[in-house]
This record gives structure tokens, C-alpha cells and sequence, in this order.
């Protein structure tokens, strides 16, 4: 089909290795190469394949110059603590751009809650971003959550 894989992610999730890819073919191949790839699945039972077209261009903030952040979480896992903290970020006009999550067993403890770790960087619009809003809101929220929160803006970094 003539395609190229653009980006690729692999891991371990759940105990399964997992591949994302996002490959660029041309655009009458596109249906070809997603046919092509569910029939591949269909010969290995233990093979699950999602394939579907997208656009790969990201509209959200076409024509802006962005801004970029980056958090780290670590604490004690609790419900609704990934959901406080990613919609915080979408009510500031944040979008995820790449993002790291796992539950695990507390380091500190053999048994008990298990430890939240996070990693994410986040663009917005700088015209709409307003940094030390942000860092007081984190010191807010990181003490309302109880986990350890370190936010930065990459760009006072370049």
C-alpha cells in the first residue's frame, strides 16, 4: 500500500503488548490497508486489530502559537483523581498532547491503596494561557488531592 508509519507507541498493557500506530498512505489506499489489516487479525486469534481513517491534522489550535505545559502526579490513588485533574486542564484550554498513566502497588507500603503516577504535556493557545493562574490552581488542587504536583511551562525552558 505503499504507506509510512508516521508515529508508533508500543507497551505493556494488562499484561498484553500493545502497538499504536499512525501510518500515512495515500488517500485511495486508505480503505485498502484497513481491509487489508482486519483480515491480517482474522489469522491469529490472539491478534486484535483496530483500524480506521482519520485525519491526522489537529485542528484544535490551528494558527495559534501554542504554549506547551508539563505535569507530573504521584500520590496515593483515589477515585476520580485522573478525572479532576485532566478536566482542570480542558477548563484552562489545555489538550492533552502525550500522556503516561499507571496504578501500581505503593512503593512504600507491601499492602494497602495502590500508587497514581502520571506524566503528561499539554498545549494550549498562549493569547488564552495564563501560567501563574495555573501554578496557584496546582497548589490548590495538589493539596485538595493529596498528591504531589509539579507543573511546568516547557516554553520558559527553551
Amino acid at each position: 500500500h505503499q504507506g509510512n508509519v508516521v508515529e508508533s507507541k508500543m507497551m505493556t498493557l494488562g499484561g498484553d503488548f500493545t502497538v499504536m500506530m499512525l501510518t500515512s498512505v495515500d488517500e485511495s489506499q486508505a480503505p485498502h490497508l484497513c481491509a487489508q489489516l482486519r483480515r491480517f487479525s482474522s489469522l491469529f486469534p490472539d491478534l486484535h486489530v483496530h483500524a480506521h481513517i482519520t485525519n491526522a491534522q489537529h485542528k484544535l489550535f490551528e494558527g495559534e502559537d501554542l504554549t506547551e505545559g508539563r505535569l507530573i502526579a504521584q500520590g496515593l490513588d483515589k477515585p476520580g483523581l485522573l478525572n479532576t485533574l485532566v478536566d482542570y486542564l480542558a477548563e484552562q484550554g489545555m489538550s492533552i498532547h502525550k500522556f503516561d498513566c499507571e496504578s501500581k502497588r505503593n512503593p512504600k507500603q507491601e499492602e494497602g491503596q495502590p500508587y497514581f503516577l502520571m506524566e503528561g504535556e499539554f498545549q494550549g493557545s498562549k493569547q488564552k494561557i495564563v501560567w501563574n493562574q495555573i501554578y496557584s490552581d496546582m497548589d490548590k488542587l495538589q493539596t485538595e488531592l493529596g498528591v504531589k504536583l509539579e507543573m511546568k511551562c516547557m516554553d520558559e525552558q527553551k
